[in-house]
């Protein structure tokens, strides 16, 4: 699916030249969403039963189907083209302070890591809901948090791993960037 999309993409764009640039971009792109819900996929796909998962896949795809229909119509035979003198060169900011670099990065890998706990936790219960019919999401947080068993703990580490992630990549878009004046 990922390759007709961007064979796709590819047909609408007015010049060939910048091609394989905008082949990695476009790649990369639709590579995001199949990184990035990947992994939880399983784990929801066994807390909630095949069918329910199934089910809310299709709506998850929605809006992704939309934009698609949006910027890329099947019948489109409009050629964008924007005139030299209207592309401004994106500039970075001033860099920032690496101190402010490693507080913000602290502060958002601390919420990716309690993300991540609250994410596993709801997953736990969410699959003890099926099998007892009793929603106990306090007490999944609880063992989450306090692990009794390997696989308990290797929800911690993955939620600690994710939180480290998240951090690096604030820091990292930051230090990119640069501040804004």
């Amino acid at each position: 699916m990922k390759a007709l999309a961007v064979i796709a993409l590819m047909t609408l764009c007015s010049c060939w030249q910048p091609a394989a640039t905008q082949y990695a971009l476009l790649s990369s792109l639709f590579g995001l969403g199949r990184t990035l819900t990947g992994p939880p996929s399983g784990a929801l796909a066994d807390s909630l039963g095949w069918s329910w998962f199934f089910l809310l896949s299709i709506p998850a795809a929605v809006p992704g189907l939309i934009l698609l229909h949006r910027f890329a119509p099947w019948t489109a035979t409009t050629v964008f083209t924007v005139p030299a003198d209207e592309v401004k060169p994106v500039r970075p900011g001033p860099p920032w302070p690496t101190r402010a670099l490693w507080v913000r990065g602290a502060l958002f890998g601390l919420a990716g890591t309690f993300t991540g706990v609250q994410g596993a936790a709801l997953l736990t219960a969410l699959k003890a809901y099926r099998e007892t019919k009793v929603f106990a999401f306090w007490e999944a947080l609880a063992s989450t948090v306090q692990p009794a068993s390997p696989a308990q703990a290797i929800d911690l580490l993955g939620a600690s791993v994710f939180g480290v992630l998240v951090g690096v990549a604030v820091a990292a878009t930051m230090a990119a960037r640069g501040r804004r004046v």
